[in-house]
This record gives C-alpha cells, structure tokens and sequence, in this order.
C-alpha cells in the first residue's frame, strides 16, 4: 500500500505542475458524464505470511457529475474494474462492477481532490497458471481449503482528478473495508491504485 500511496503522490505533483489557466471546472448546476478507461494496480491486504505482488488490470465505465455549486460536486459511476493479486506464478484474477459514490472537491480551476465510498459487485474470479484456468473455489479446494470470493465487497476511494478542455485525468486509492473471502479465517481486502482517462459531455 505504501507504494501505491507513493504512485499517487507522483501522480499528484505532476497533476499540478501541469495547471493552467486554461483548465475547466464544470458549471455550478449542471449535470455531465464522462465515460473513461485506465489501469489498475490491485493487490490484498491481510495477516498472511506469504508475499502477494501487484497485478495489473483494465478498468472502464462511466460516471455521472453533478455540481452543487462552484466548488462541490457529487459524482456517481459504474465501472468494470479487474482487480486481484499474484502469488508466485499463479495469477489471481477477480473482476467487479464497481459503483463509487464521491464527493468533489475543487480546489482550482479544473482540479478536484475527492473522496467518498464504493460498492463492489463481483463479477468473476479465477486461477491461472501455466495457461489454466479455474475458479478460485475450485483452485482452493484441490488444496484443501476454502477461498470463496465473496459476492459485495466495500471500499472507500480516496483521489484527485484534472480536466484540461473536457479530458479528465483521475488517479485514486481504492481501500478495502472488508475481507472479500467467505471463511473467517481468511482475512484479506481489497486494495488498488486506478489511473483513468475520460472526456466529460
């Protein structure tokens, strides 16, 4: 997670190094959406002993701004999002359909620091190695065990965002605040840094 938080902190003075007096901050009143695609850099975090590296993943959806005034804004979206984490040479995939609610925050002309919570609805999950493929449940039981991905997972987003003639620019770090593992003896959240670009309608 201390890298990530790193990543982002990069992310974010270049962000603002790139500030001009061009940038756009949408309308007080008005309602825009903008469809966007990126990167993930996802992994889990739990009391475990073995080491879990980054996987990277795409992500793309949608979300909708509403601007309460000059300054704030509240956004909503949904967005594919494939996440997991790697253990040796097996890859662990799981894919969800998340649904971030956040508050905006504007603190210049076209840049917005944000934060809010987001809901997660698992879409698929699997084990791949060696060009095999199966699902977790499955992968775990054939070694005597029981990792079953639960089906909601919950975070909270934290990120910044630029718009420069309507293109958007967003970085944030997704935090897990459950395990997403059915047995109790598995704790494991969540954790992802998302890289997005979009155009704003």
């Amino acid at each position: 997670m201390k890298k990530f938080v790193s990543i982002l902190a990069i992310a974010i003075a270049f962000i603002f190094s790139a500030t001009s007096a061009n940038a756009q901050t949408p309308a007080s009143q008005s309602i825009t959406v903008t469809p966007m695609v990126g990167v993930n850099i996802s992994n889990i975090q739990g009391d475990y002993d073995q080491t879990m590296d980054n996987k990277v993943g795409l992500n793309i959806g949608a979300e909708a701004l509403y601007m309460c005034n000059d300054n704030l804004g509240i956004s909503a979206g949904a967005i594919y999002s494939q996440q997991g984490f790697k253990v040796d040479n097996t890859t662990f995939g799981i894919d969800y359909v998340n649904v971030p609610v956040m508050v905006n925050g504007y603190v210049a002309s076209g840049l917005a620091l944000k934060a809010g919570v987001q809901a997660g609805f698992k879409v698929s999950d699997k084990a791949s190695a060696r060009g095999i493929s199966v699902d977790l449940e499955t992968a775990s039981k054939l070694v005597g065990g029981d990792a079953t991905v639960k089906s909601f997972d919950l975070s909270i987003p934290v990120g910044i965002s630029y718009e420069y003639k309507n293109v958007v620019l967003d970085a944030r770090v997704n935090c897990g605040l459950v395990s997403i593992f059915k047995d109790k003896n598995l704790s494991a959240r969540n954790t992802s840094l998302q890289f997005t670009l979009g155009y704003r309608f």
